[in-house]
């Protein structure tokens, strides 16, 4: 099974969430990349981001509208040039519930991804 490569996330391909491999484009494999914020992190041909780290609007269509109508796709589609922004950035060792500089900066802090 292929792992989500977002940092801090657990999502592996053959669970309810789609999978996205890693954009061949030259420019948006290298902004996925970057967003992804994993020093030394090379992607494959198989490096794959899970659906949790793209908002509703990178989506063809609409997940919240089909699942309000009874329609659940088998996989979700993104639109092109689709970029990944809701990542959760808090440092895993922090057990003491102590906001990360990312939580901080943000305008929704109740949220498990933060937008950045």
């Amino acid at each position: 099974m292929v792992q989500c490569a977002a940092l801090n996330c657990t999502v592996k391909s053959g669970q309810v969430l789609s999978m996205y491999l890693f954009r061949k484009e030259p420019h948006l494999r290298k902004i996925w990349t970057v967003k992804l914020k994993r020093d030394n992190l090379l992607p494959s041909d198989y490096t794959k981001l899970c659906e949790r780290l793209f908002e509703k609007s990178q989506f063809v269509m609409n997940p919240e509208i089909a699942a309000s109508v009874g329609f659940r796709p088998k996989s979700t589609m993104l639109v092109n040039g689709a970029i990944p922004t809701l990542f959760d950035l808090s440092d895993p060792k922090d057990k003491h519930g102590k906001r990360s500089l990312t939580q901080t900066q943000t305008s929704k802090p109740s949220r498990k991804f933060f937008s950045h």
